[in-house]
């Protein structure tokens, strides 16, 4: 008899969304002050 797996699939899913979205937030922001460091 197999084990059932733990029902928690879908805060799983929203932590991996939370984290692409923070991400995705620094990783825009690291890109702005780049090109503002450049001067272009």
């Amino acid at each position: 008899m197999a084990p059932e797996p733990p029902a928690n699939g879908g805060y799983m899913t929203a932590a991996y969304v939370v984290a692409a979205v923070i991400y995705l937030a620094y990783s825009f922001l690291l890109w702005r002050r780049t090109r503002r460091a450049i001067g272009d």
